[in-house]
């Protein structure tokens, strides 16, 4: 079969600072190649042909970017082409995108893939392929040959951990992965990184995608202290209760931590216990910037709008 995987975009503009979609890295290096021929069109760095000769069209979407997912679904379906989507939007309300494709991967896709291959050549696809807890992630490895000639940006993503154990009321990885999470061999991702640095000629930074970084802690200082003998640039996000180890700041500032994404989310307690952020319960927002700024860590506030207890007070 050829296989198109397909990441639509918001809007008709391109991006100057796209990162590659490991989530088809995945998938590609799941793919038998001698059985199958895989491409890939982003749509934030180039145009999506809605004329391509394939057998099979698999588009990831947001829900940001889900309209244009369904119109590009229909585009190819009316056309007798097979068409699955996935993505966090298709893990939320997969009843919705069952209109719109012949498959729908809900959660992550590892598990399913070369199964739902097999069925669809056999002639007996299933609607839909539910992972209800995260796969083995350990050994998992990334066919980054997909993005070659591809002009993504120099931030190179990796990942090391998958989901997240907190629960927060707004969060898409906790309701999707449930506080479950799962964490590749940290052998494995440093010789990953080594080998982007040695074929990859944009790479300056790798930014990882982990959606918390800590939530095993072990697990993240072995690979912070690998990190060190790297001597590169890294970027990554977690909670702001990391912050209370400062010796773990310092580590990471030491193995190469540039800049770390916090969810600040709020700057009212009431807001953050109606939305279960329990990381952020005893929270010093000044403090937390002192000891990152402290250590040459730039910090990447996000926040979260549409709580409505007054805050009025703050301002």
């Amino acid at each position: 079969m050829k296989i198109a995987f397909l990441r639509p975009n918001l809007g008709g503009q391109r991006s100057n600072d796209a990162i590659e979609p490991l989530g088809f890295a995945v998938l590609s290096g799941l793919t038998d190649r001698k059985k199958h021929e895989v491409v890939l069109f982003d749509e934030r760095i180039e145009d999506i042909p809605m004329d391509l000769e394939v057998d099979l069209v698999v588009i990831t979407t947001f829900t940001l970017t889900a309209k244009r997912a369904y119109t590009i679904a229909d585009n190819y379906r009316k056309k007798g082409i097979y068409v699955v989507i996935g993505g966090y939007h298709a893990s939320l309300i997969p009843e919705e995108v069952q209109e719109y494709a012949d498959t729908v991967f809900v959660g992550s896709a590892e598990g399913n893939w070369a199964r739902f291959l097999i069925e669809l050549e056999n002639g007996n696809p299933q609607k839909v392929y539910e992972e209800i807890k995260l796969p083995d992630i350990s050994e998992v490895v990334y066919d980054r040959s997909l993005f070659k000639d591809k002009r993504y940006s120099f931030v190179v993503p990796v990942q090391f951990g998958r989901g997240c154990m907190h629960q927060c009321e707004f969060c898409t990885i906790g309701s999707v992965h449930r506080g479950d999470y799962a964490h590749r061999r940290v052998e494995l991702v440093i010789e990953e990184i080594k080998e982007i640095f040695k074929t990859n000629k944009r790479a300056k930074v790798i930014y990882f995608v982990d959606d918390n970084k800590f939530a095993n802690k072990k697990k993240a200082l072995h690979l912070f202290n690998e990190l060190k003998e790297l001597k590169i640039k890294w970027a990554c996000q977690g909670s702001i209760d990391i912050a209370k180890d400062e010796e773990l700041v310092k580590l990471m500032s030491e193995s190469g931590c540039i800049e770390m994404l916090l969810g600040f989310e709020n700057i009212n307690i009431m807001n953050i216990k109606k939305m279960n952020k329990k990381s952020n319960y005893d929270f010093d927002y000044e403090n937390i910037i002192r000891i990152f700024k402290k250590h040459r860590i730039l910090v990447h506030a996000s926040y979260v709008i549409g709580y409505d207890y007054d805050t009025k007070d703050y301002f």
